[in-house]
């Protein structure tokens, strides 16, 4: 993703990736990679091709978080992108957070909707920010979930 002035910066870090253990945050923005310069002209994807290589690997980045500049040495291993998550957030309301829509969509989403309501939660709400949308059928049937 990019910001209001055209940079990229880290829209999620997912759950145990090398970027969490490495300390990188949402919204950070890249400066930096493995010694490339990124500025207005650079995108999501030249980003990745300079994060991306060989696991166990390593690489710096640097980035820009409020204005700080900050210098991470990365580890590059598999990640697993989560499509779906959930987690029970203030005045024990659910929230189930979906980043894209896929043909298991709809079936994990049950699965999250479950697992909140054995916690306890009453209310659940479906976050879609940053969700760039992905397949129509598993938005369709992910909707019929919660739509008579």
């Amino acid at each position: 993703a990019t910001n209001k002035d055209g940079l990229v910066m880290v829209s999620d870090v997912e759950p145990n990736s090398p970027a969490q253990k490495a300390g990188l945050l949402p919204n950070d923005l890249f400066v930096e990679g493995d010694g490339f310069k990124f500025d207005k002209s650079s995108t999501p994807d030249d980003v990745a091709l300079k994060l991306r290589g060989p696991v166990g690997s390593r690489v710096g980045v640097t980035v820009s978080r409020n204005g700080e500049i900050k210098d991470f040495i990365i580890t590059r291993e598999p990640i697993t992108v989560t499509g779906v998550r959930s987690y029970v957030g203030k005045s024990n309301v659910g929230v189930i957070r979906i980043k894209s829509f896929s043909g298991t969509t709809s079936a994990t989403v049950k699965e999250k909707v479950q697992e909140l309501k054995k916690k306890g939660v009453k209310e659940i709400v479906i976050d879609l920010r940053s969700d760039p949308g992905g397949l129509l059928p598993g938005g369709i049937e992910t909707a019929g979930l919660f739509l008579e």
